[in-house]
């Protein structure tokens, strides 16, 4: 996830955890990654590595992942996302 410069446009990975009846649990800790704003790309325009671990809910059946870009200034959205996958383990 990353973004433009010394713009704080950035990027959002969403992650939605869905049920039998089409209801989505945001009652876990990791449902969303935030990608990394101005400051924090020290005001280069970069894609940096993101991540965030967790159990997934009981009652699960499928998972939604949605990138969301912001603008916050600028005539363009320069939020970016790059290589993203969701890995499931058992544990």
């Amino acid at each position: 996830l990353g973004g433009y410069g010394t713009e704080g446009d950035m990027s959002i990975l969403m992650i939605m955890f869905v049920d039998a009846s089409d209801n989505v649990d945001y009652t876990t800790d990791f449902n969303y990654v935030q990608g990394p704003d101005a400051a924090a790309r020290l005001n280069i325009t970069s894609l940096q590595f993101s991540s965030v671990t967790g159990r997934v809910p009981l009652g699960t059946v499928y998972v939604v992942l949605k990138v969301v870009s912001f603008q916050q200034v600028g005539p363009y959205v320069d939020g970016y996302a790059d290589q993203i996958s969701f890995v499931l383990s058992q544990g």
